[in-house]
């Protein structure tokens, strides 16, 4: 185990324990906090709390974390919940990515983030134009694996029931090939969705 996971660890079990001391008090209106410096901290500290290392339980809790990210994660999550197939489809997909990548960081995105976009639009245009010629897309277009991962969204059998269509989508797009989708993935978990 390295240094990081002997940490993450320690920390797991310094909560439990410290969870399992206030719930002995047999009061209700406790609680327990864990401070971290970092926006990034905090993401990872949500992350090992909800899949802890080895046999550790999971740890029920509320990451308080800026929430600009994870809320346009959740609504493009939830606009593929709905399976969209009119044929503006993948382009309404990739305005709530570009939305995503705009917004994520605040009132300051990066440029990395705003290049992403502006790349993504660039990349929508041209596929639109090939298949409005009746050509195909260009075979390297980064639009490619957004549209790769909206055809196994369509392709999923949803049962209806918000929270497992939910979990079943988030899958789909942690698994897929497109990095924006993978972090959008990454983001929404931070959503409750109960």
């Amino acid at each position: 185990m390295g240094t990081n996971h002997q940490a993450y660890a320690n920390l797991t079990t310094t909560v439990l324990e410290a969870r399992k001391r206030l719930i002995a008090t047999e009061r209700r209106d406790w609680s327990l906090a864990v401070l971290v410096p970092t926006r990034k901290m905090s993401r990872l500290v949500s992350d090992i709390f909800r899949e802890p290392f080895g046999n550790l339980p999971s740890i029920a809790h509320s990451a308080i974390v800026d929430m600009e990210g994870p809320i346009l994660a959740a609504e493009t999550l939830a606009y593929l919940m709905q399976q969209p197939k009119t044929p503006n489809a993948l382009s309404n997909l990739v305005d709530l990515i570009c939305s995503y990548l705009h917004g994520r960081g605040g009132n300051s995105p990066t440029k990395t983030d705003i290049g992403n976009a502006q790349a993504l639009k660039s990349a929508l245009a041209n596929w639109n134009a090939a298949l409005l010629a009746v050509k195909p897309p260009a075979a390297k277009s980064i639009v490619r694996a957004t549209d790769s991962v909206l055809k196994q969204i369509l392709e999923l059998t949803l049962g209806g029931d918000p929270n497992d269509d939910w979990i079943a989508v988030r899958k789909v797009l942690a698994k897929g090939d497109c990095a924006r989708l993978k972090a959008i993935a990454k983001d929404v978990r931070n959503v409750p969705h109960r």
